[in-house]
């Protein structure tokens, strides 16, 4: 039985092994992650996954699982002290059950249309070896460039007024009056349309000239537009915000083109070739 390392990684939201220097998913995290718990129905489900995607006959029984193409025993160091056993699973059989439940409207479904979009331009196996502490620094920096560079300004939550308007988006969006807060990582589908409202709503009412010094800084160093914008430009966008905040909470994201619509007659934009994107 081979020896694993286990981590966590924050981008897939799941436990992780990495396994002979190669990263791994955790098979009982993969369970947990698209089923939201690990064991009865959810391990059965994910067993008949796998055996769909490896065209094999189902095991009889769970600990067979070992037997399906992509799935590996190994055990790992307790902290606590002594061994635990586990079953790993390989990188290409995650994307395989990605590809399998997306599209479909379970909890599973809407996890793998959030990864593959998540995926677009970035690269898995770089993800978790990073995640894993696999690659030195330099390297781990481009990694997260490249996530910016796929989201720039999707990849995180935002505070202060543009927080607001993330959060008042987030709460309509997903229909959770509750939700207190947006979690740290929006580059999803959710991400993408906020963005594409952040430069419609917002960033089409700042001077061309401003906007192409932030998308430099931007290109060098990373991050979001927001944050390079001038102080007192910052300042001035603030009363459209809140006038989006509101309307949002009145009028529900889904009416996001009406929104934007009715600021252009108190805030009017400047031209900087925009294309109008689609809210519904």
């Amino acid at each position: 039985m081979k020896t694993a390392t286990p981590f966590f990684s924050e981008f897939f939201n799941t436990d992780c092994l990495v396994v002979e220097g190669v990263p791994h998913f955790s098979l009982t995290g993969a369970t947990k992650t698209l089923y939201g718990h690990t064991g009865g129905s959810s391990l059965e489900a994910l067993r008949a996954h796998l055996t769909k995607t490896a065209g094999l006959q189902t095991p009889a029984v769970a600990s067979d699982l070992s037997d399906l193409p992509g799935i590996l025993p190994v055990c790992f160091d307790r902290p606590q002290g002594g061994k635990q056993e586990a079953l790993a699973m390989t990188q290409d059989t995650f994307k395989s059950l990605l590809k399998l439940y997306r599209g479909k409207n379970t909890k599973a479904g809407r996890y793998a249309d959030e990864i593959t979009d998540k995926l677009i331009g970035v690269s898995l196996d770089l993800i978790l070896r990073k995640e894993a502490g696999l690659m030195h620094e330099e390297a781990a920096k481009e990694v997260n460039n490249s996530i910016l560079r796929a989201f720039p300004d999707s990849a995180k939550a935002y505070t202060g007024p543009l927080g607001l308007l993330q959060l008042e988006c987030y709460r309509s969006y997903f229909g959770r009056p509750k939700a207190q807060e947006v979690p740290a990582d929006c580059s999803t589908r959710f991400g993408r349309w906020f963005a594409s409202v952040l430069n419609e709503g917002i960033y089409s009412r700042v001077q061309a000239g401003v906007i192409k010094e932030v998308n430099r800084l931007k290109g060098e160093q990373g991050g979001t537009t927001w944050q390079y914008l001038p102080a007192e430009v910052r300042n001035a966008l603030v009363p459209s915000i809140m006038m989006m905040v509101n309307n949002v909470r009145r009028d529900g994201w889904y009416n996001m083109d009406f929104i934007i619509k009715g600021l252009d007659e108190f805030f009017p934009r400047f031209d900087q070739g925009y294309k109008r994107p689609r809210f519904n």
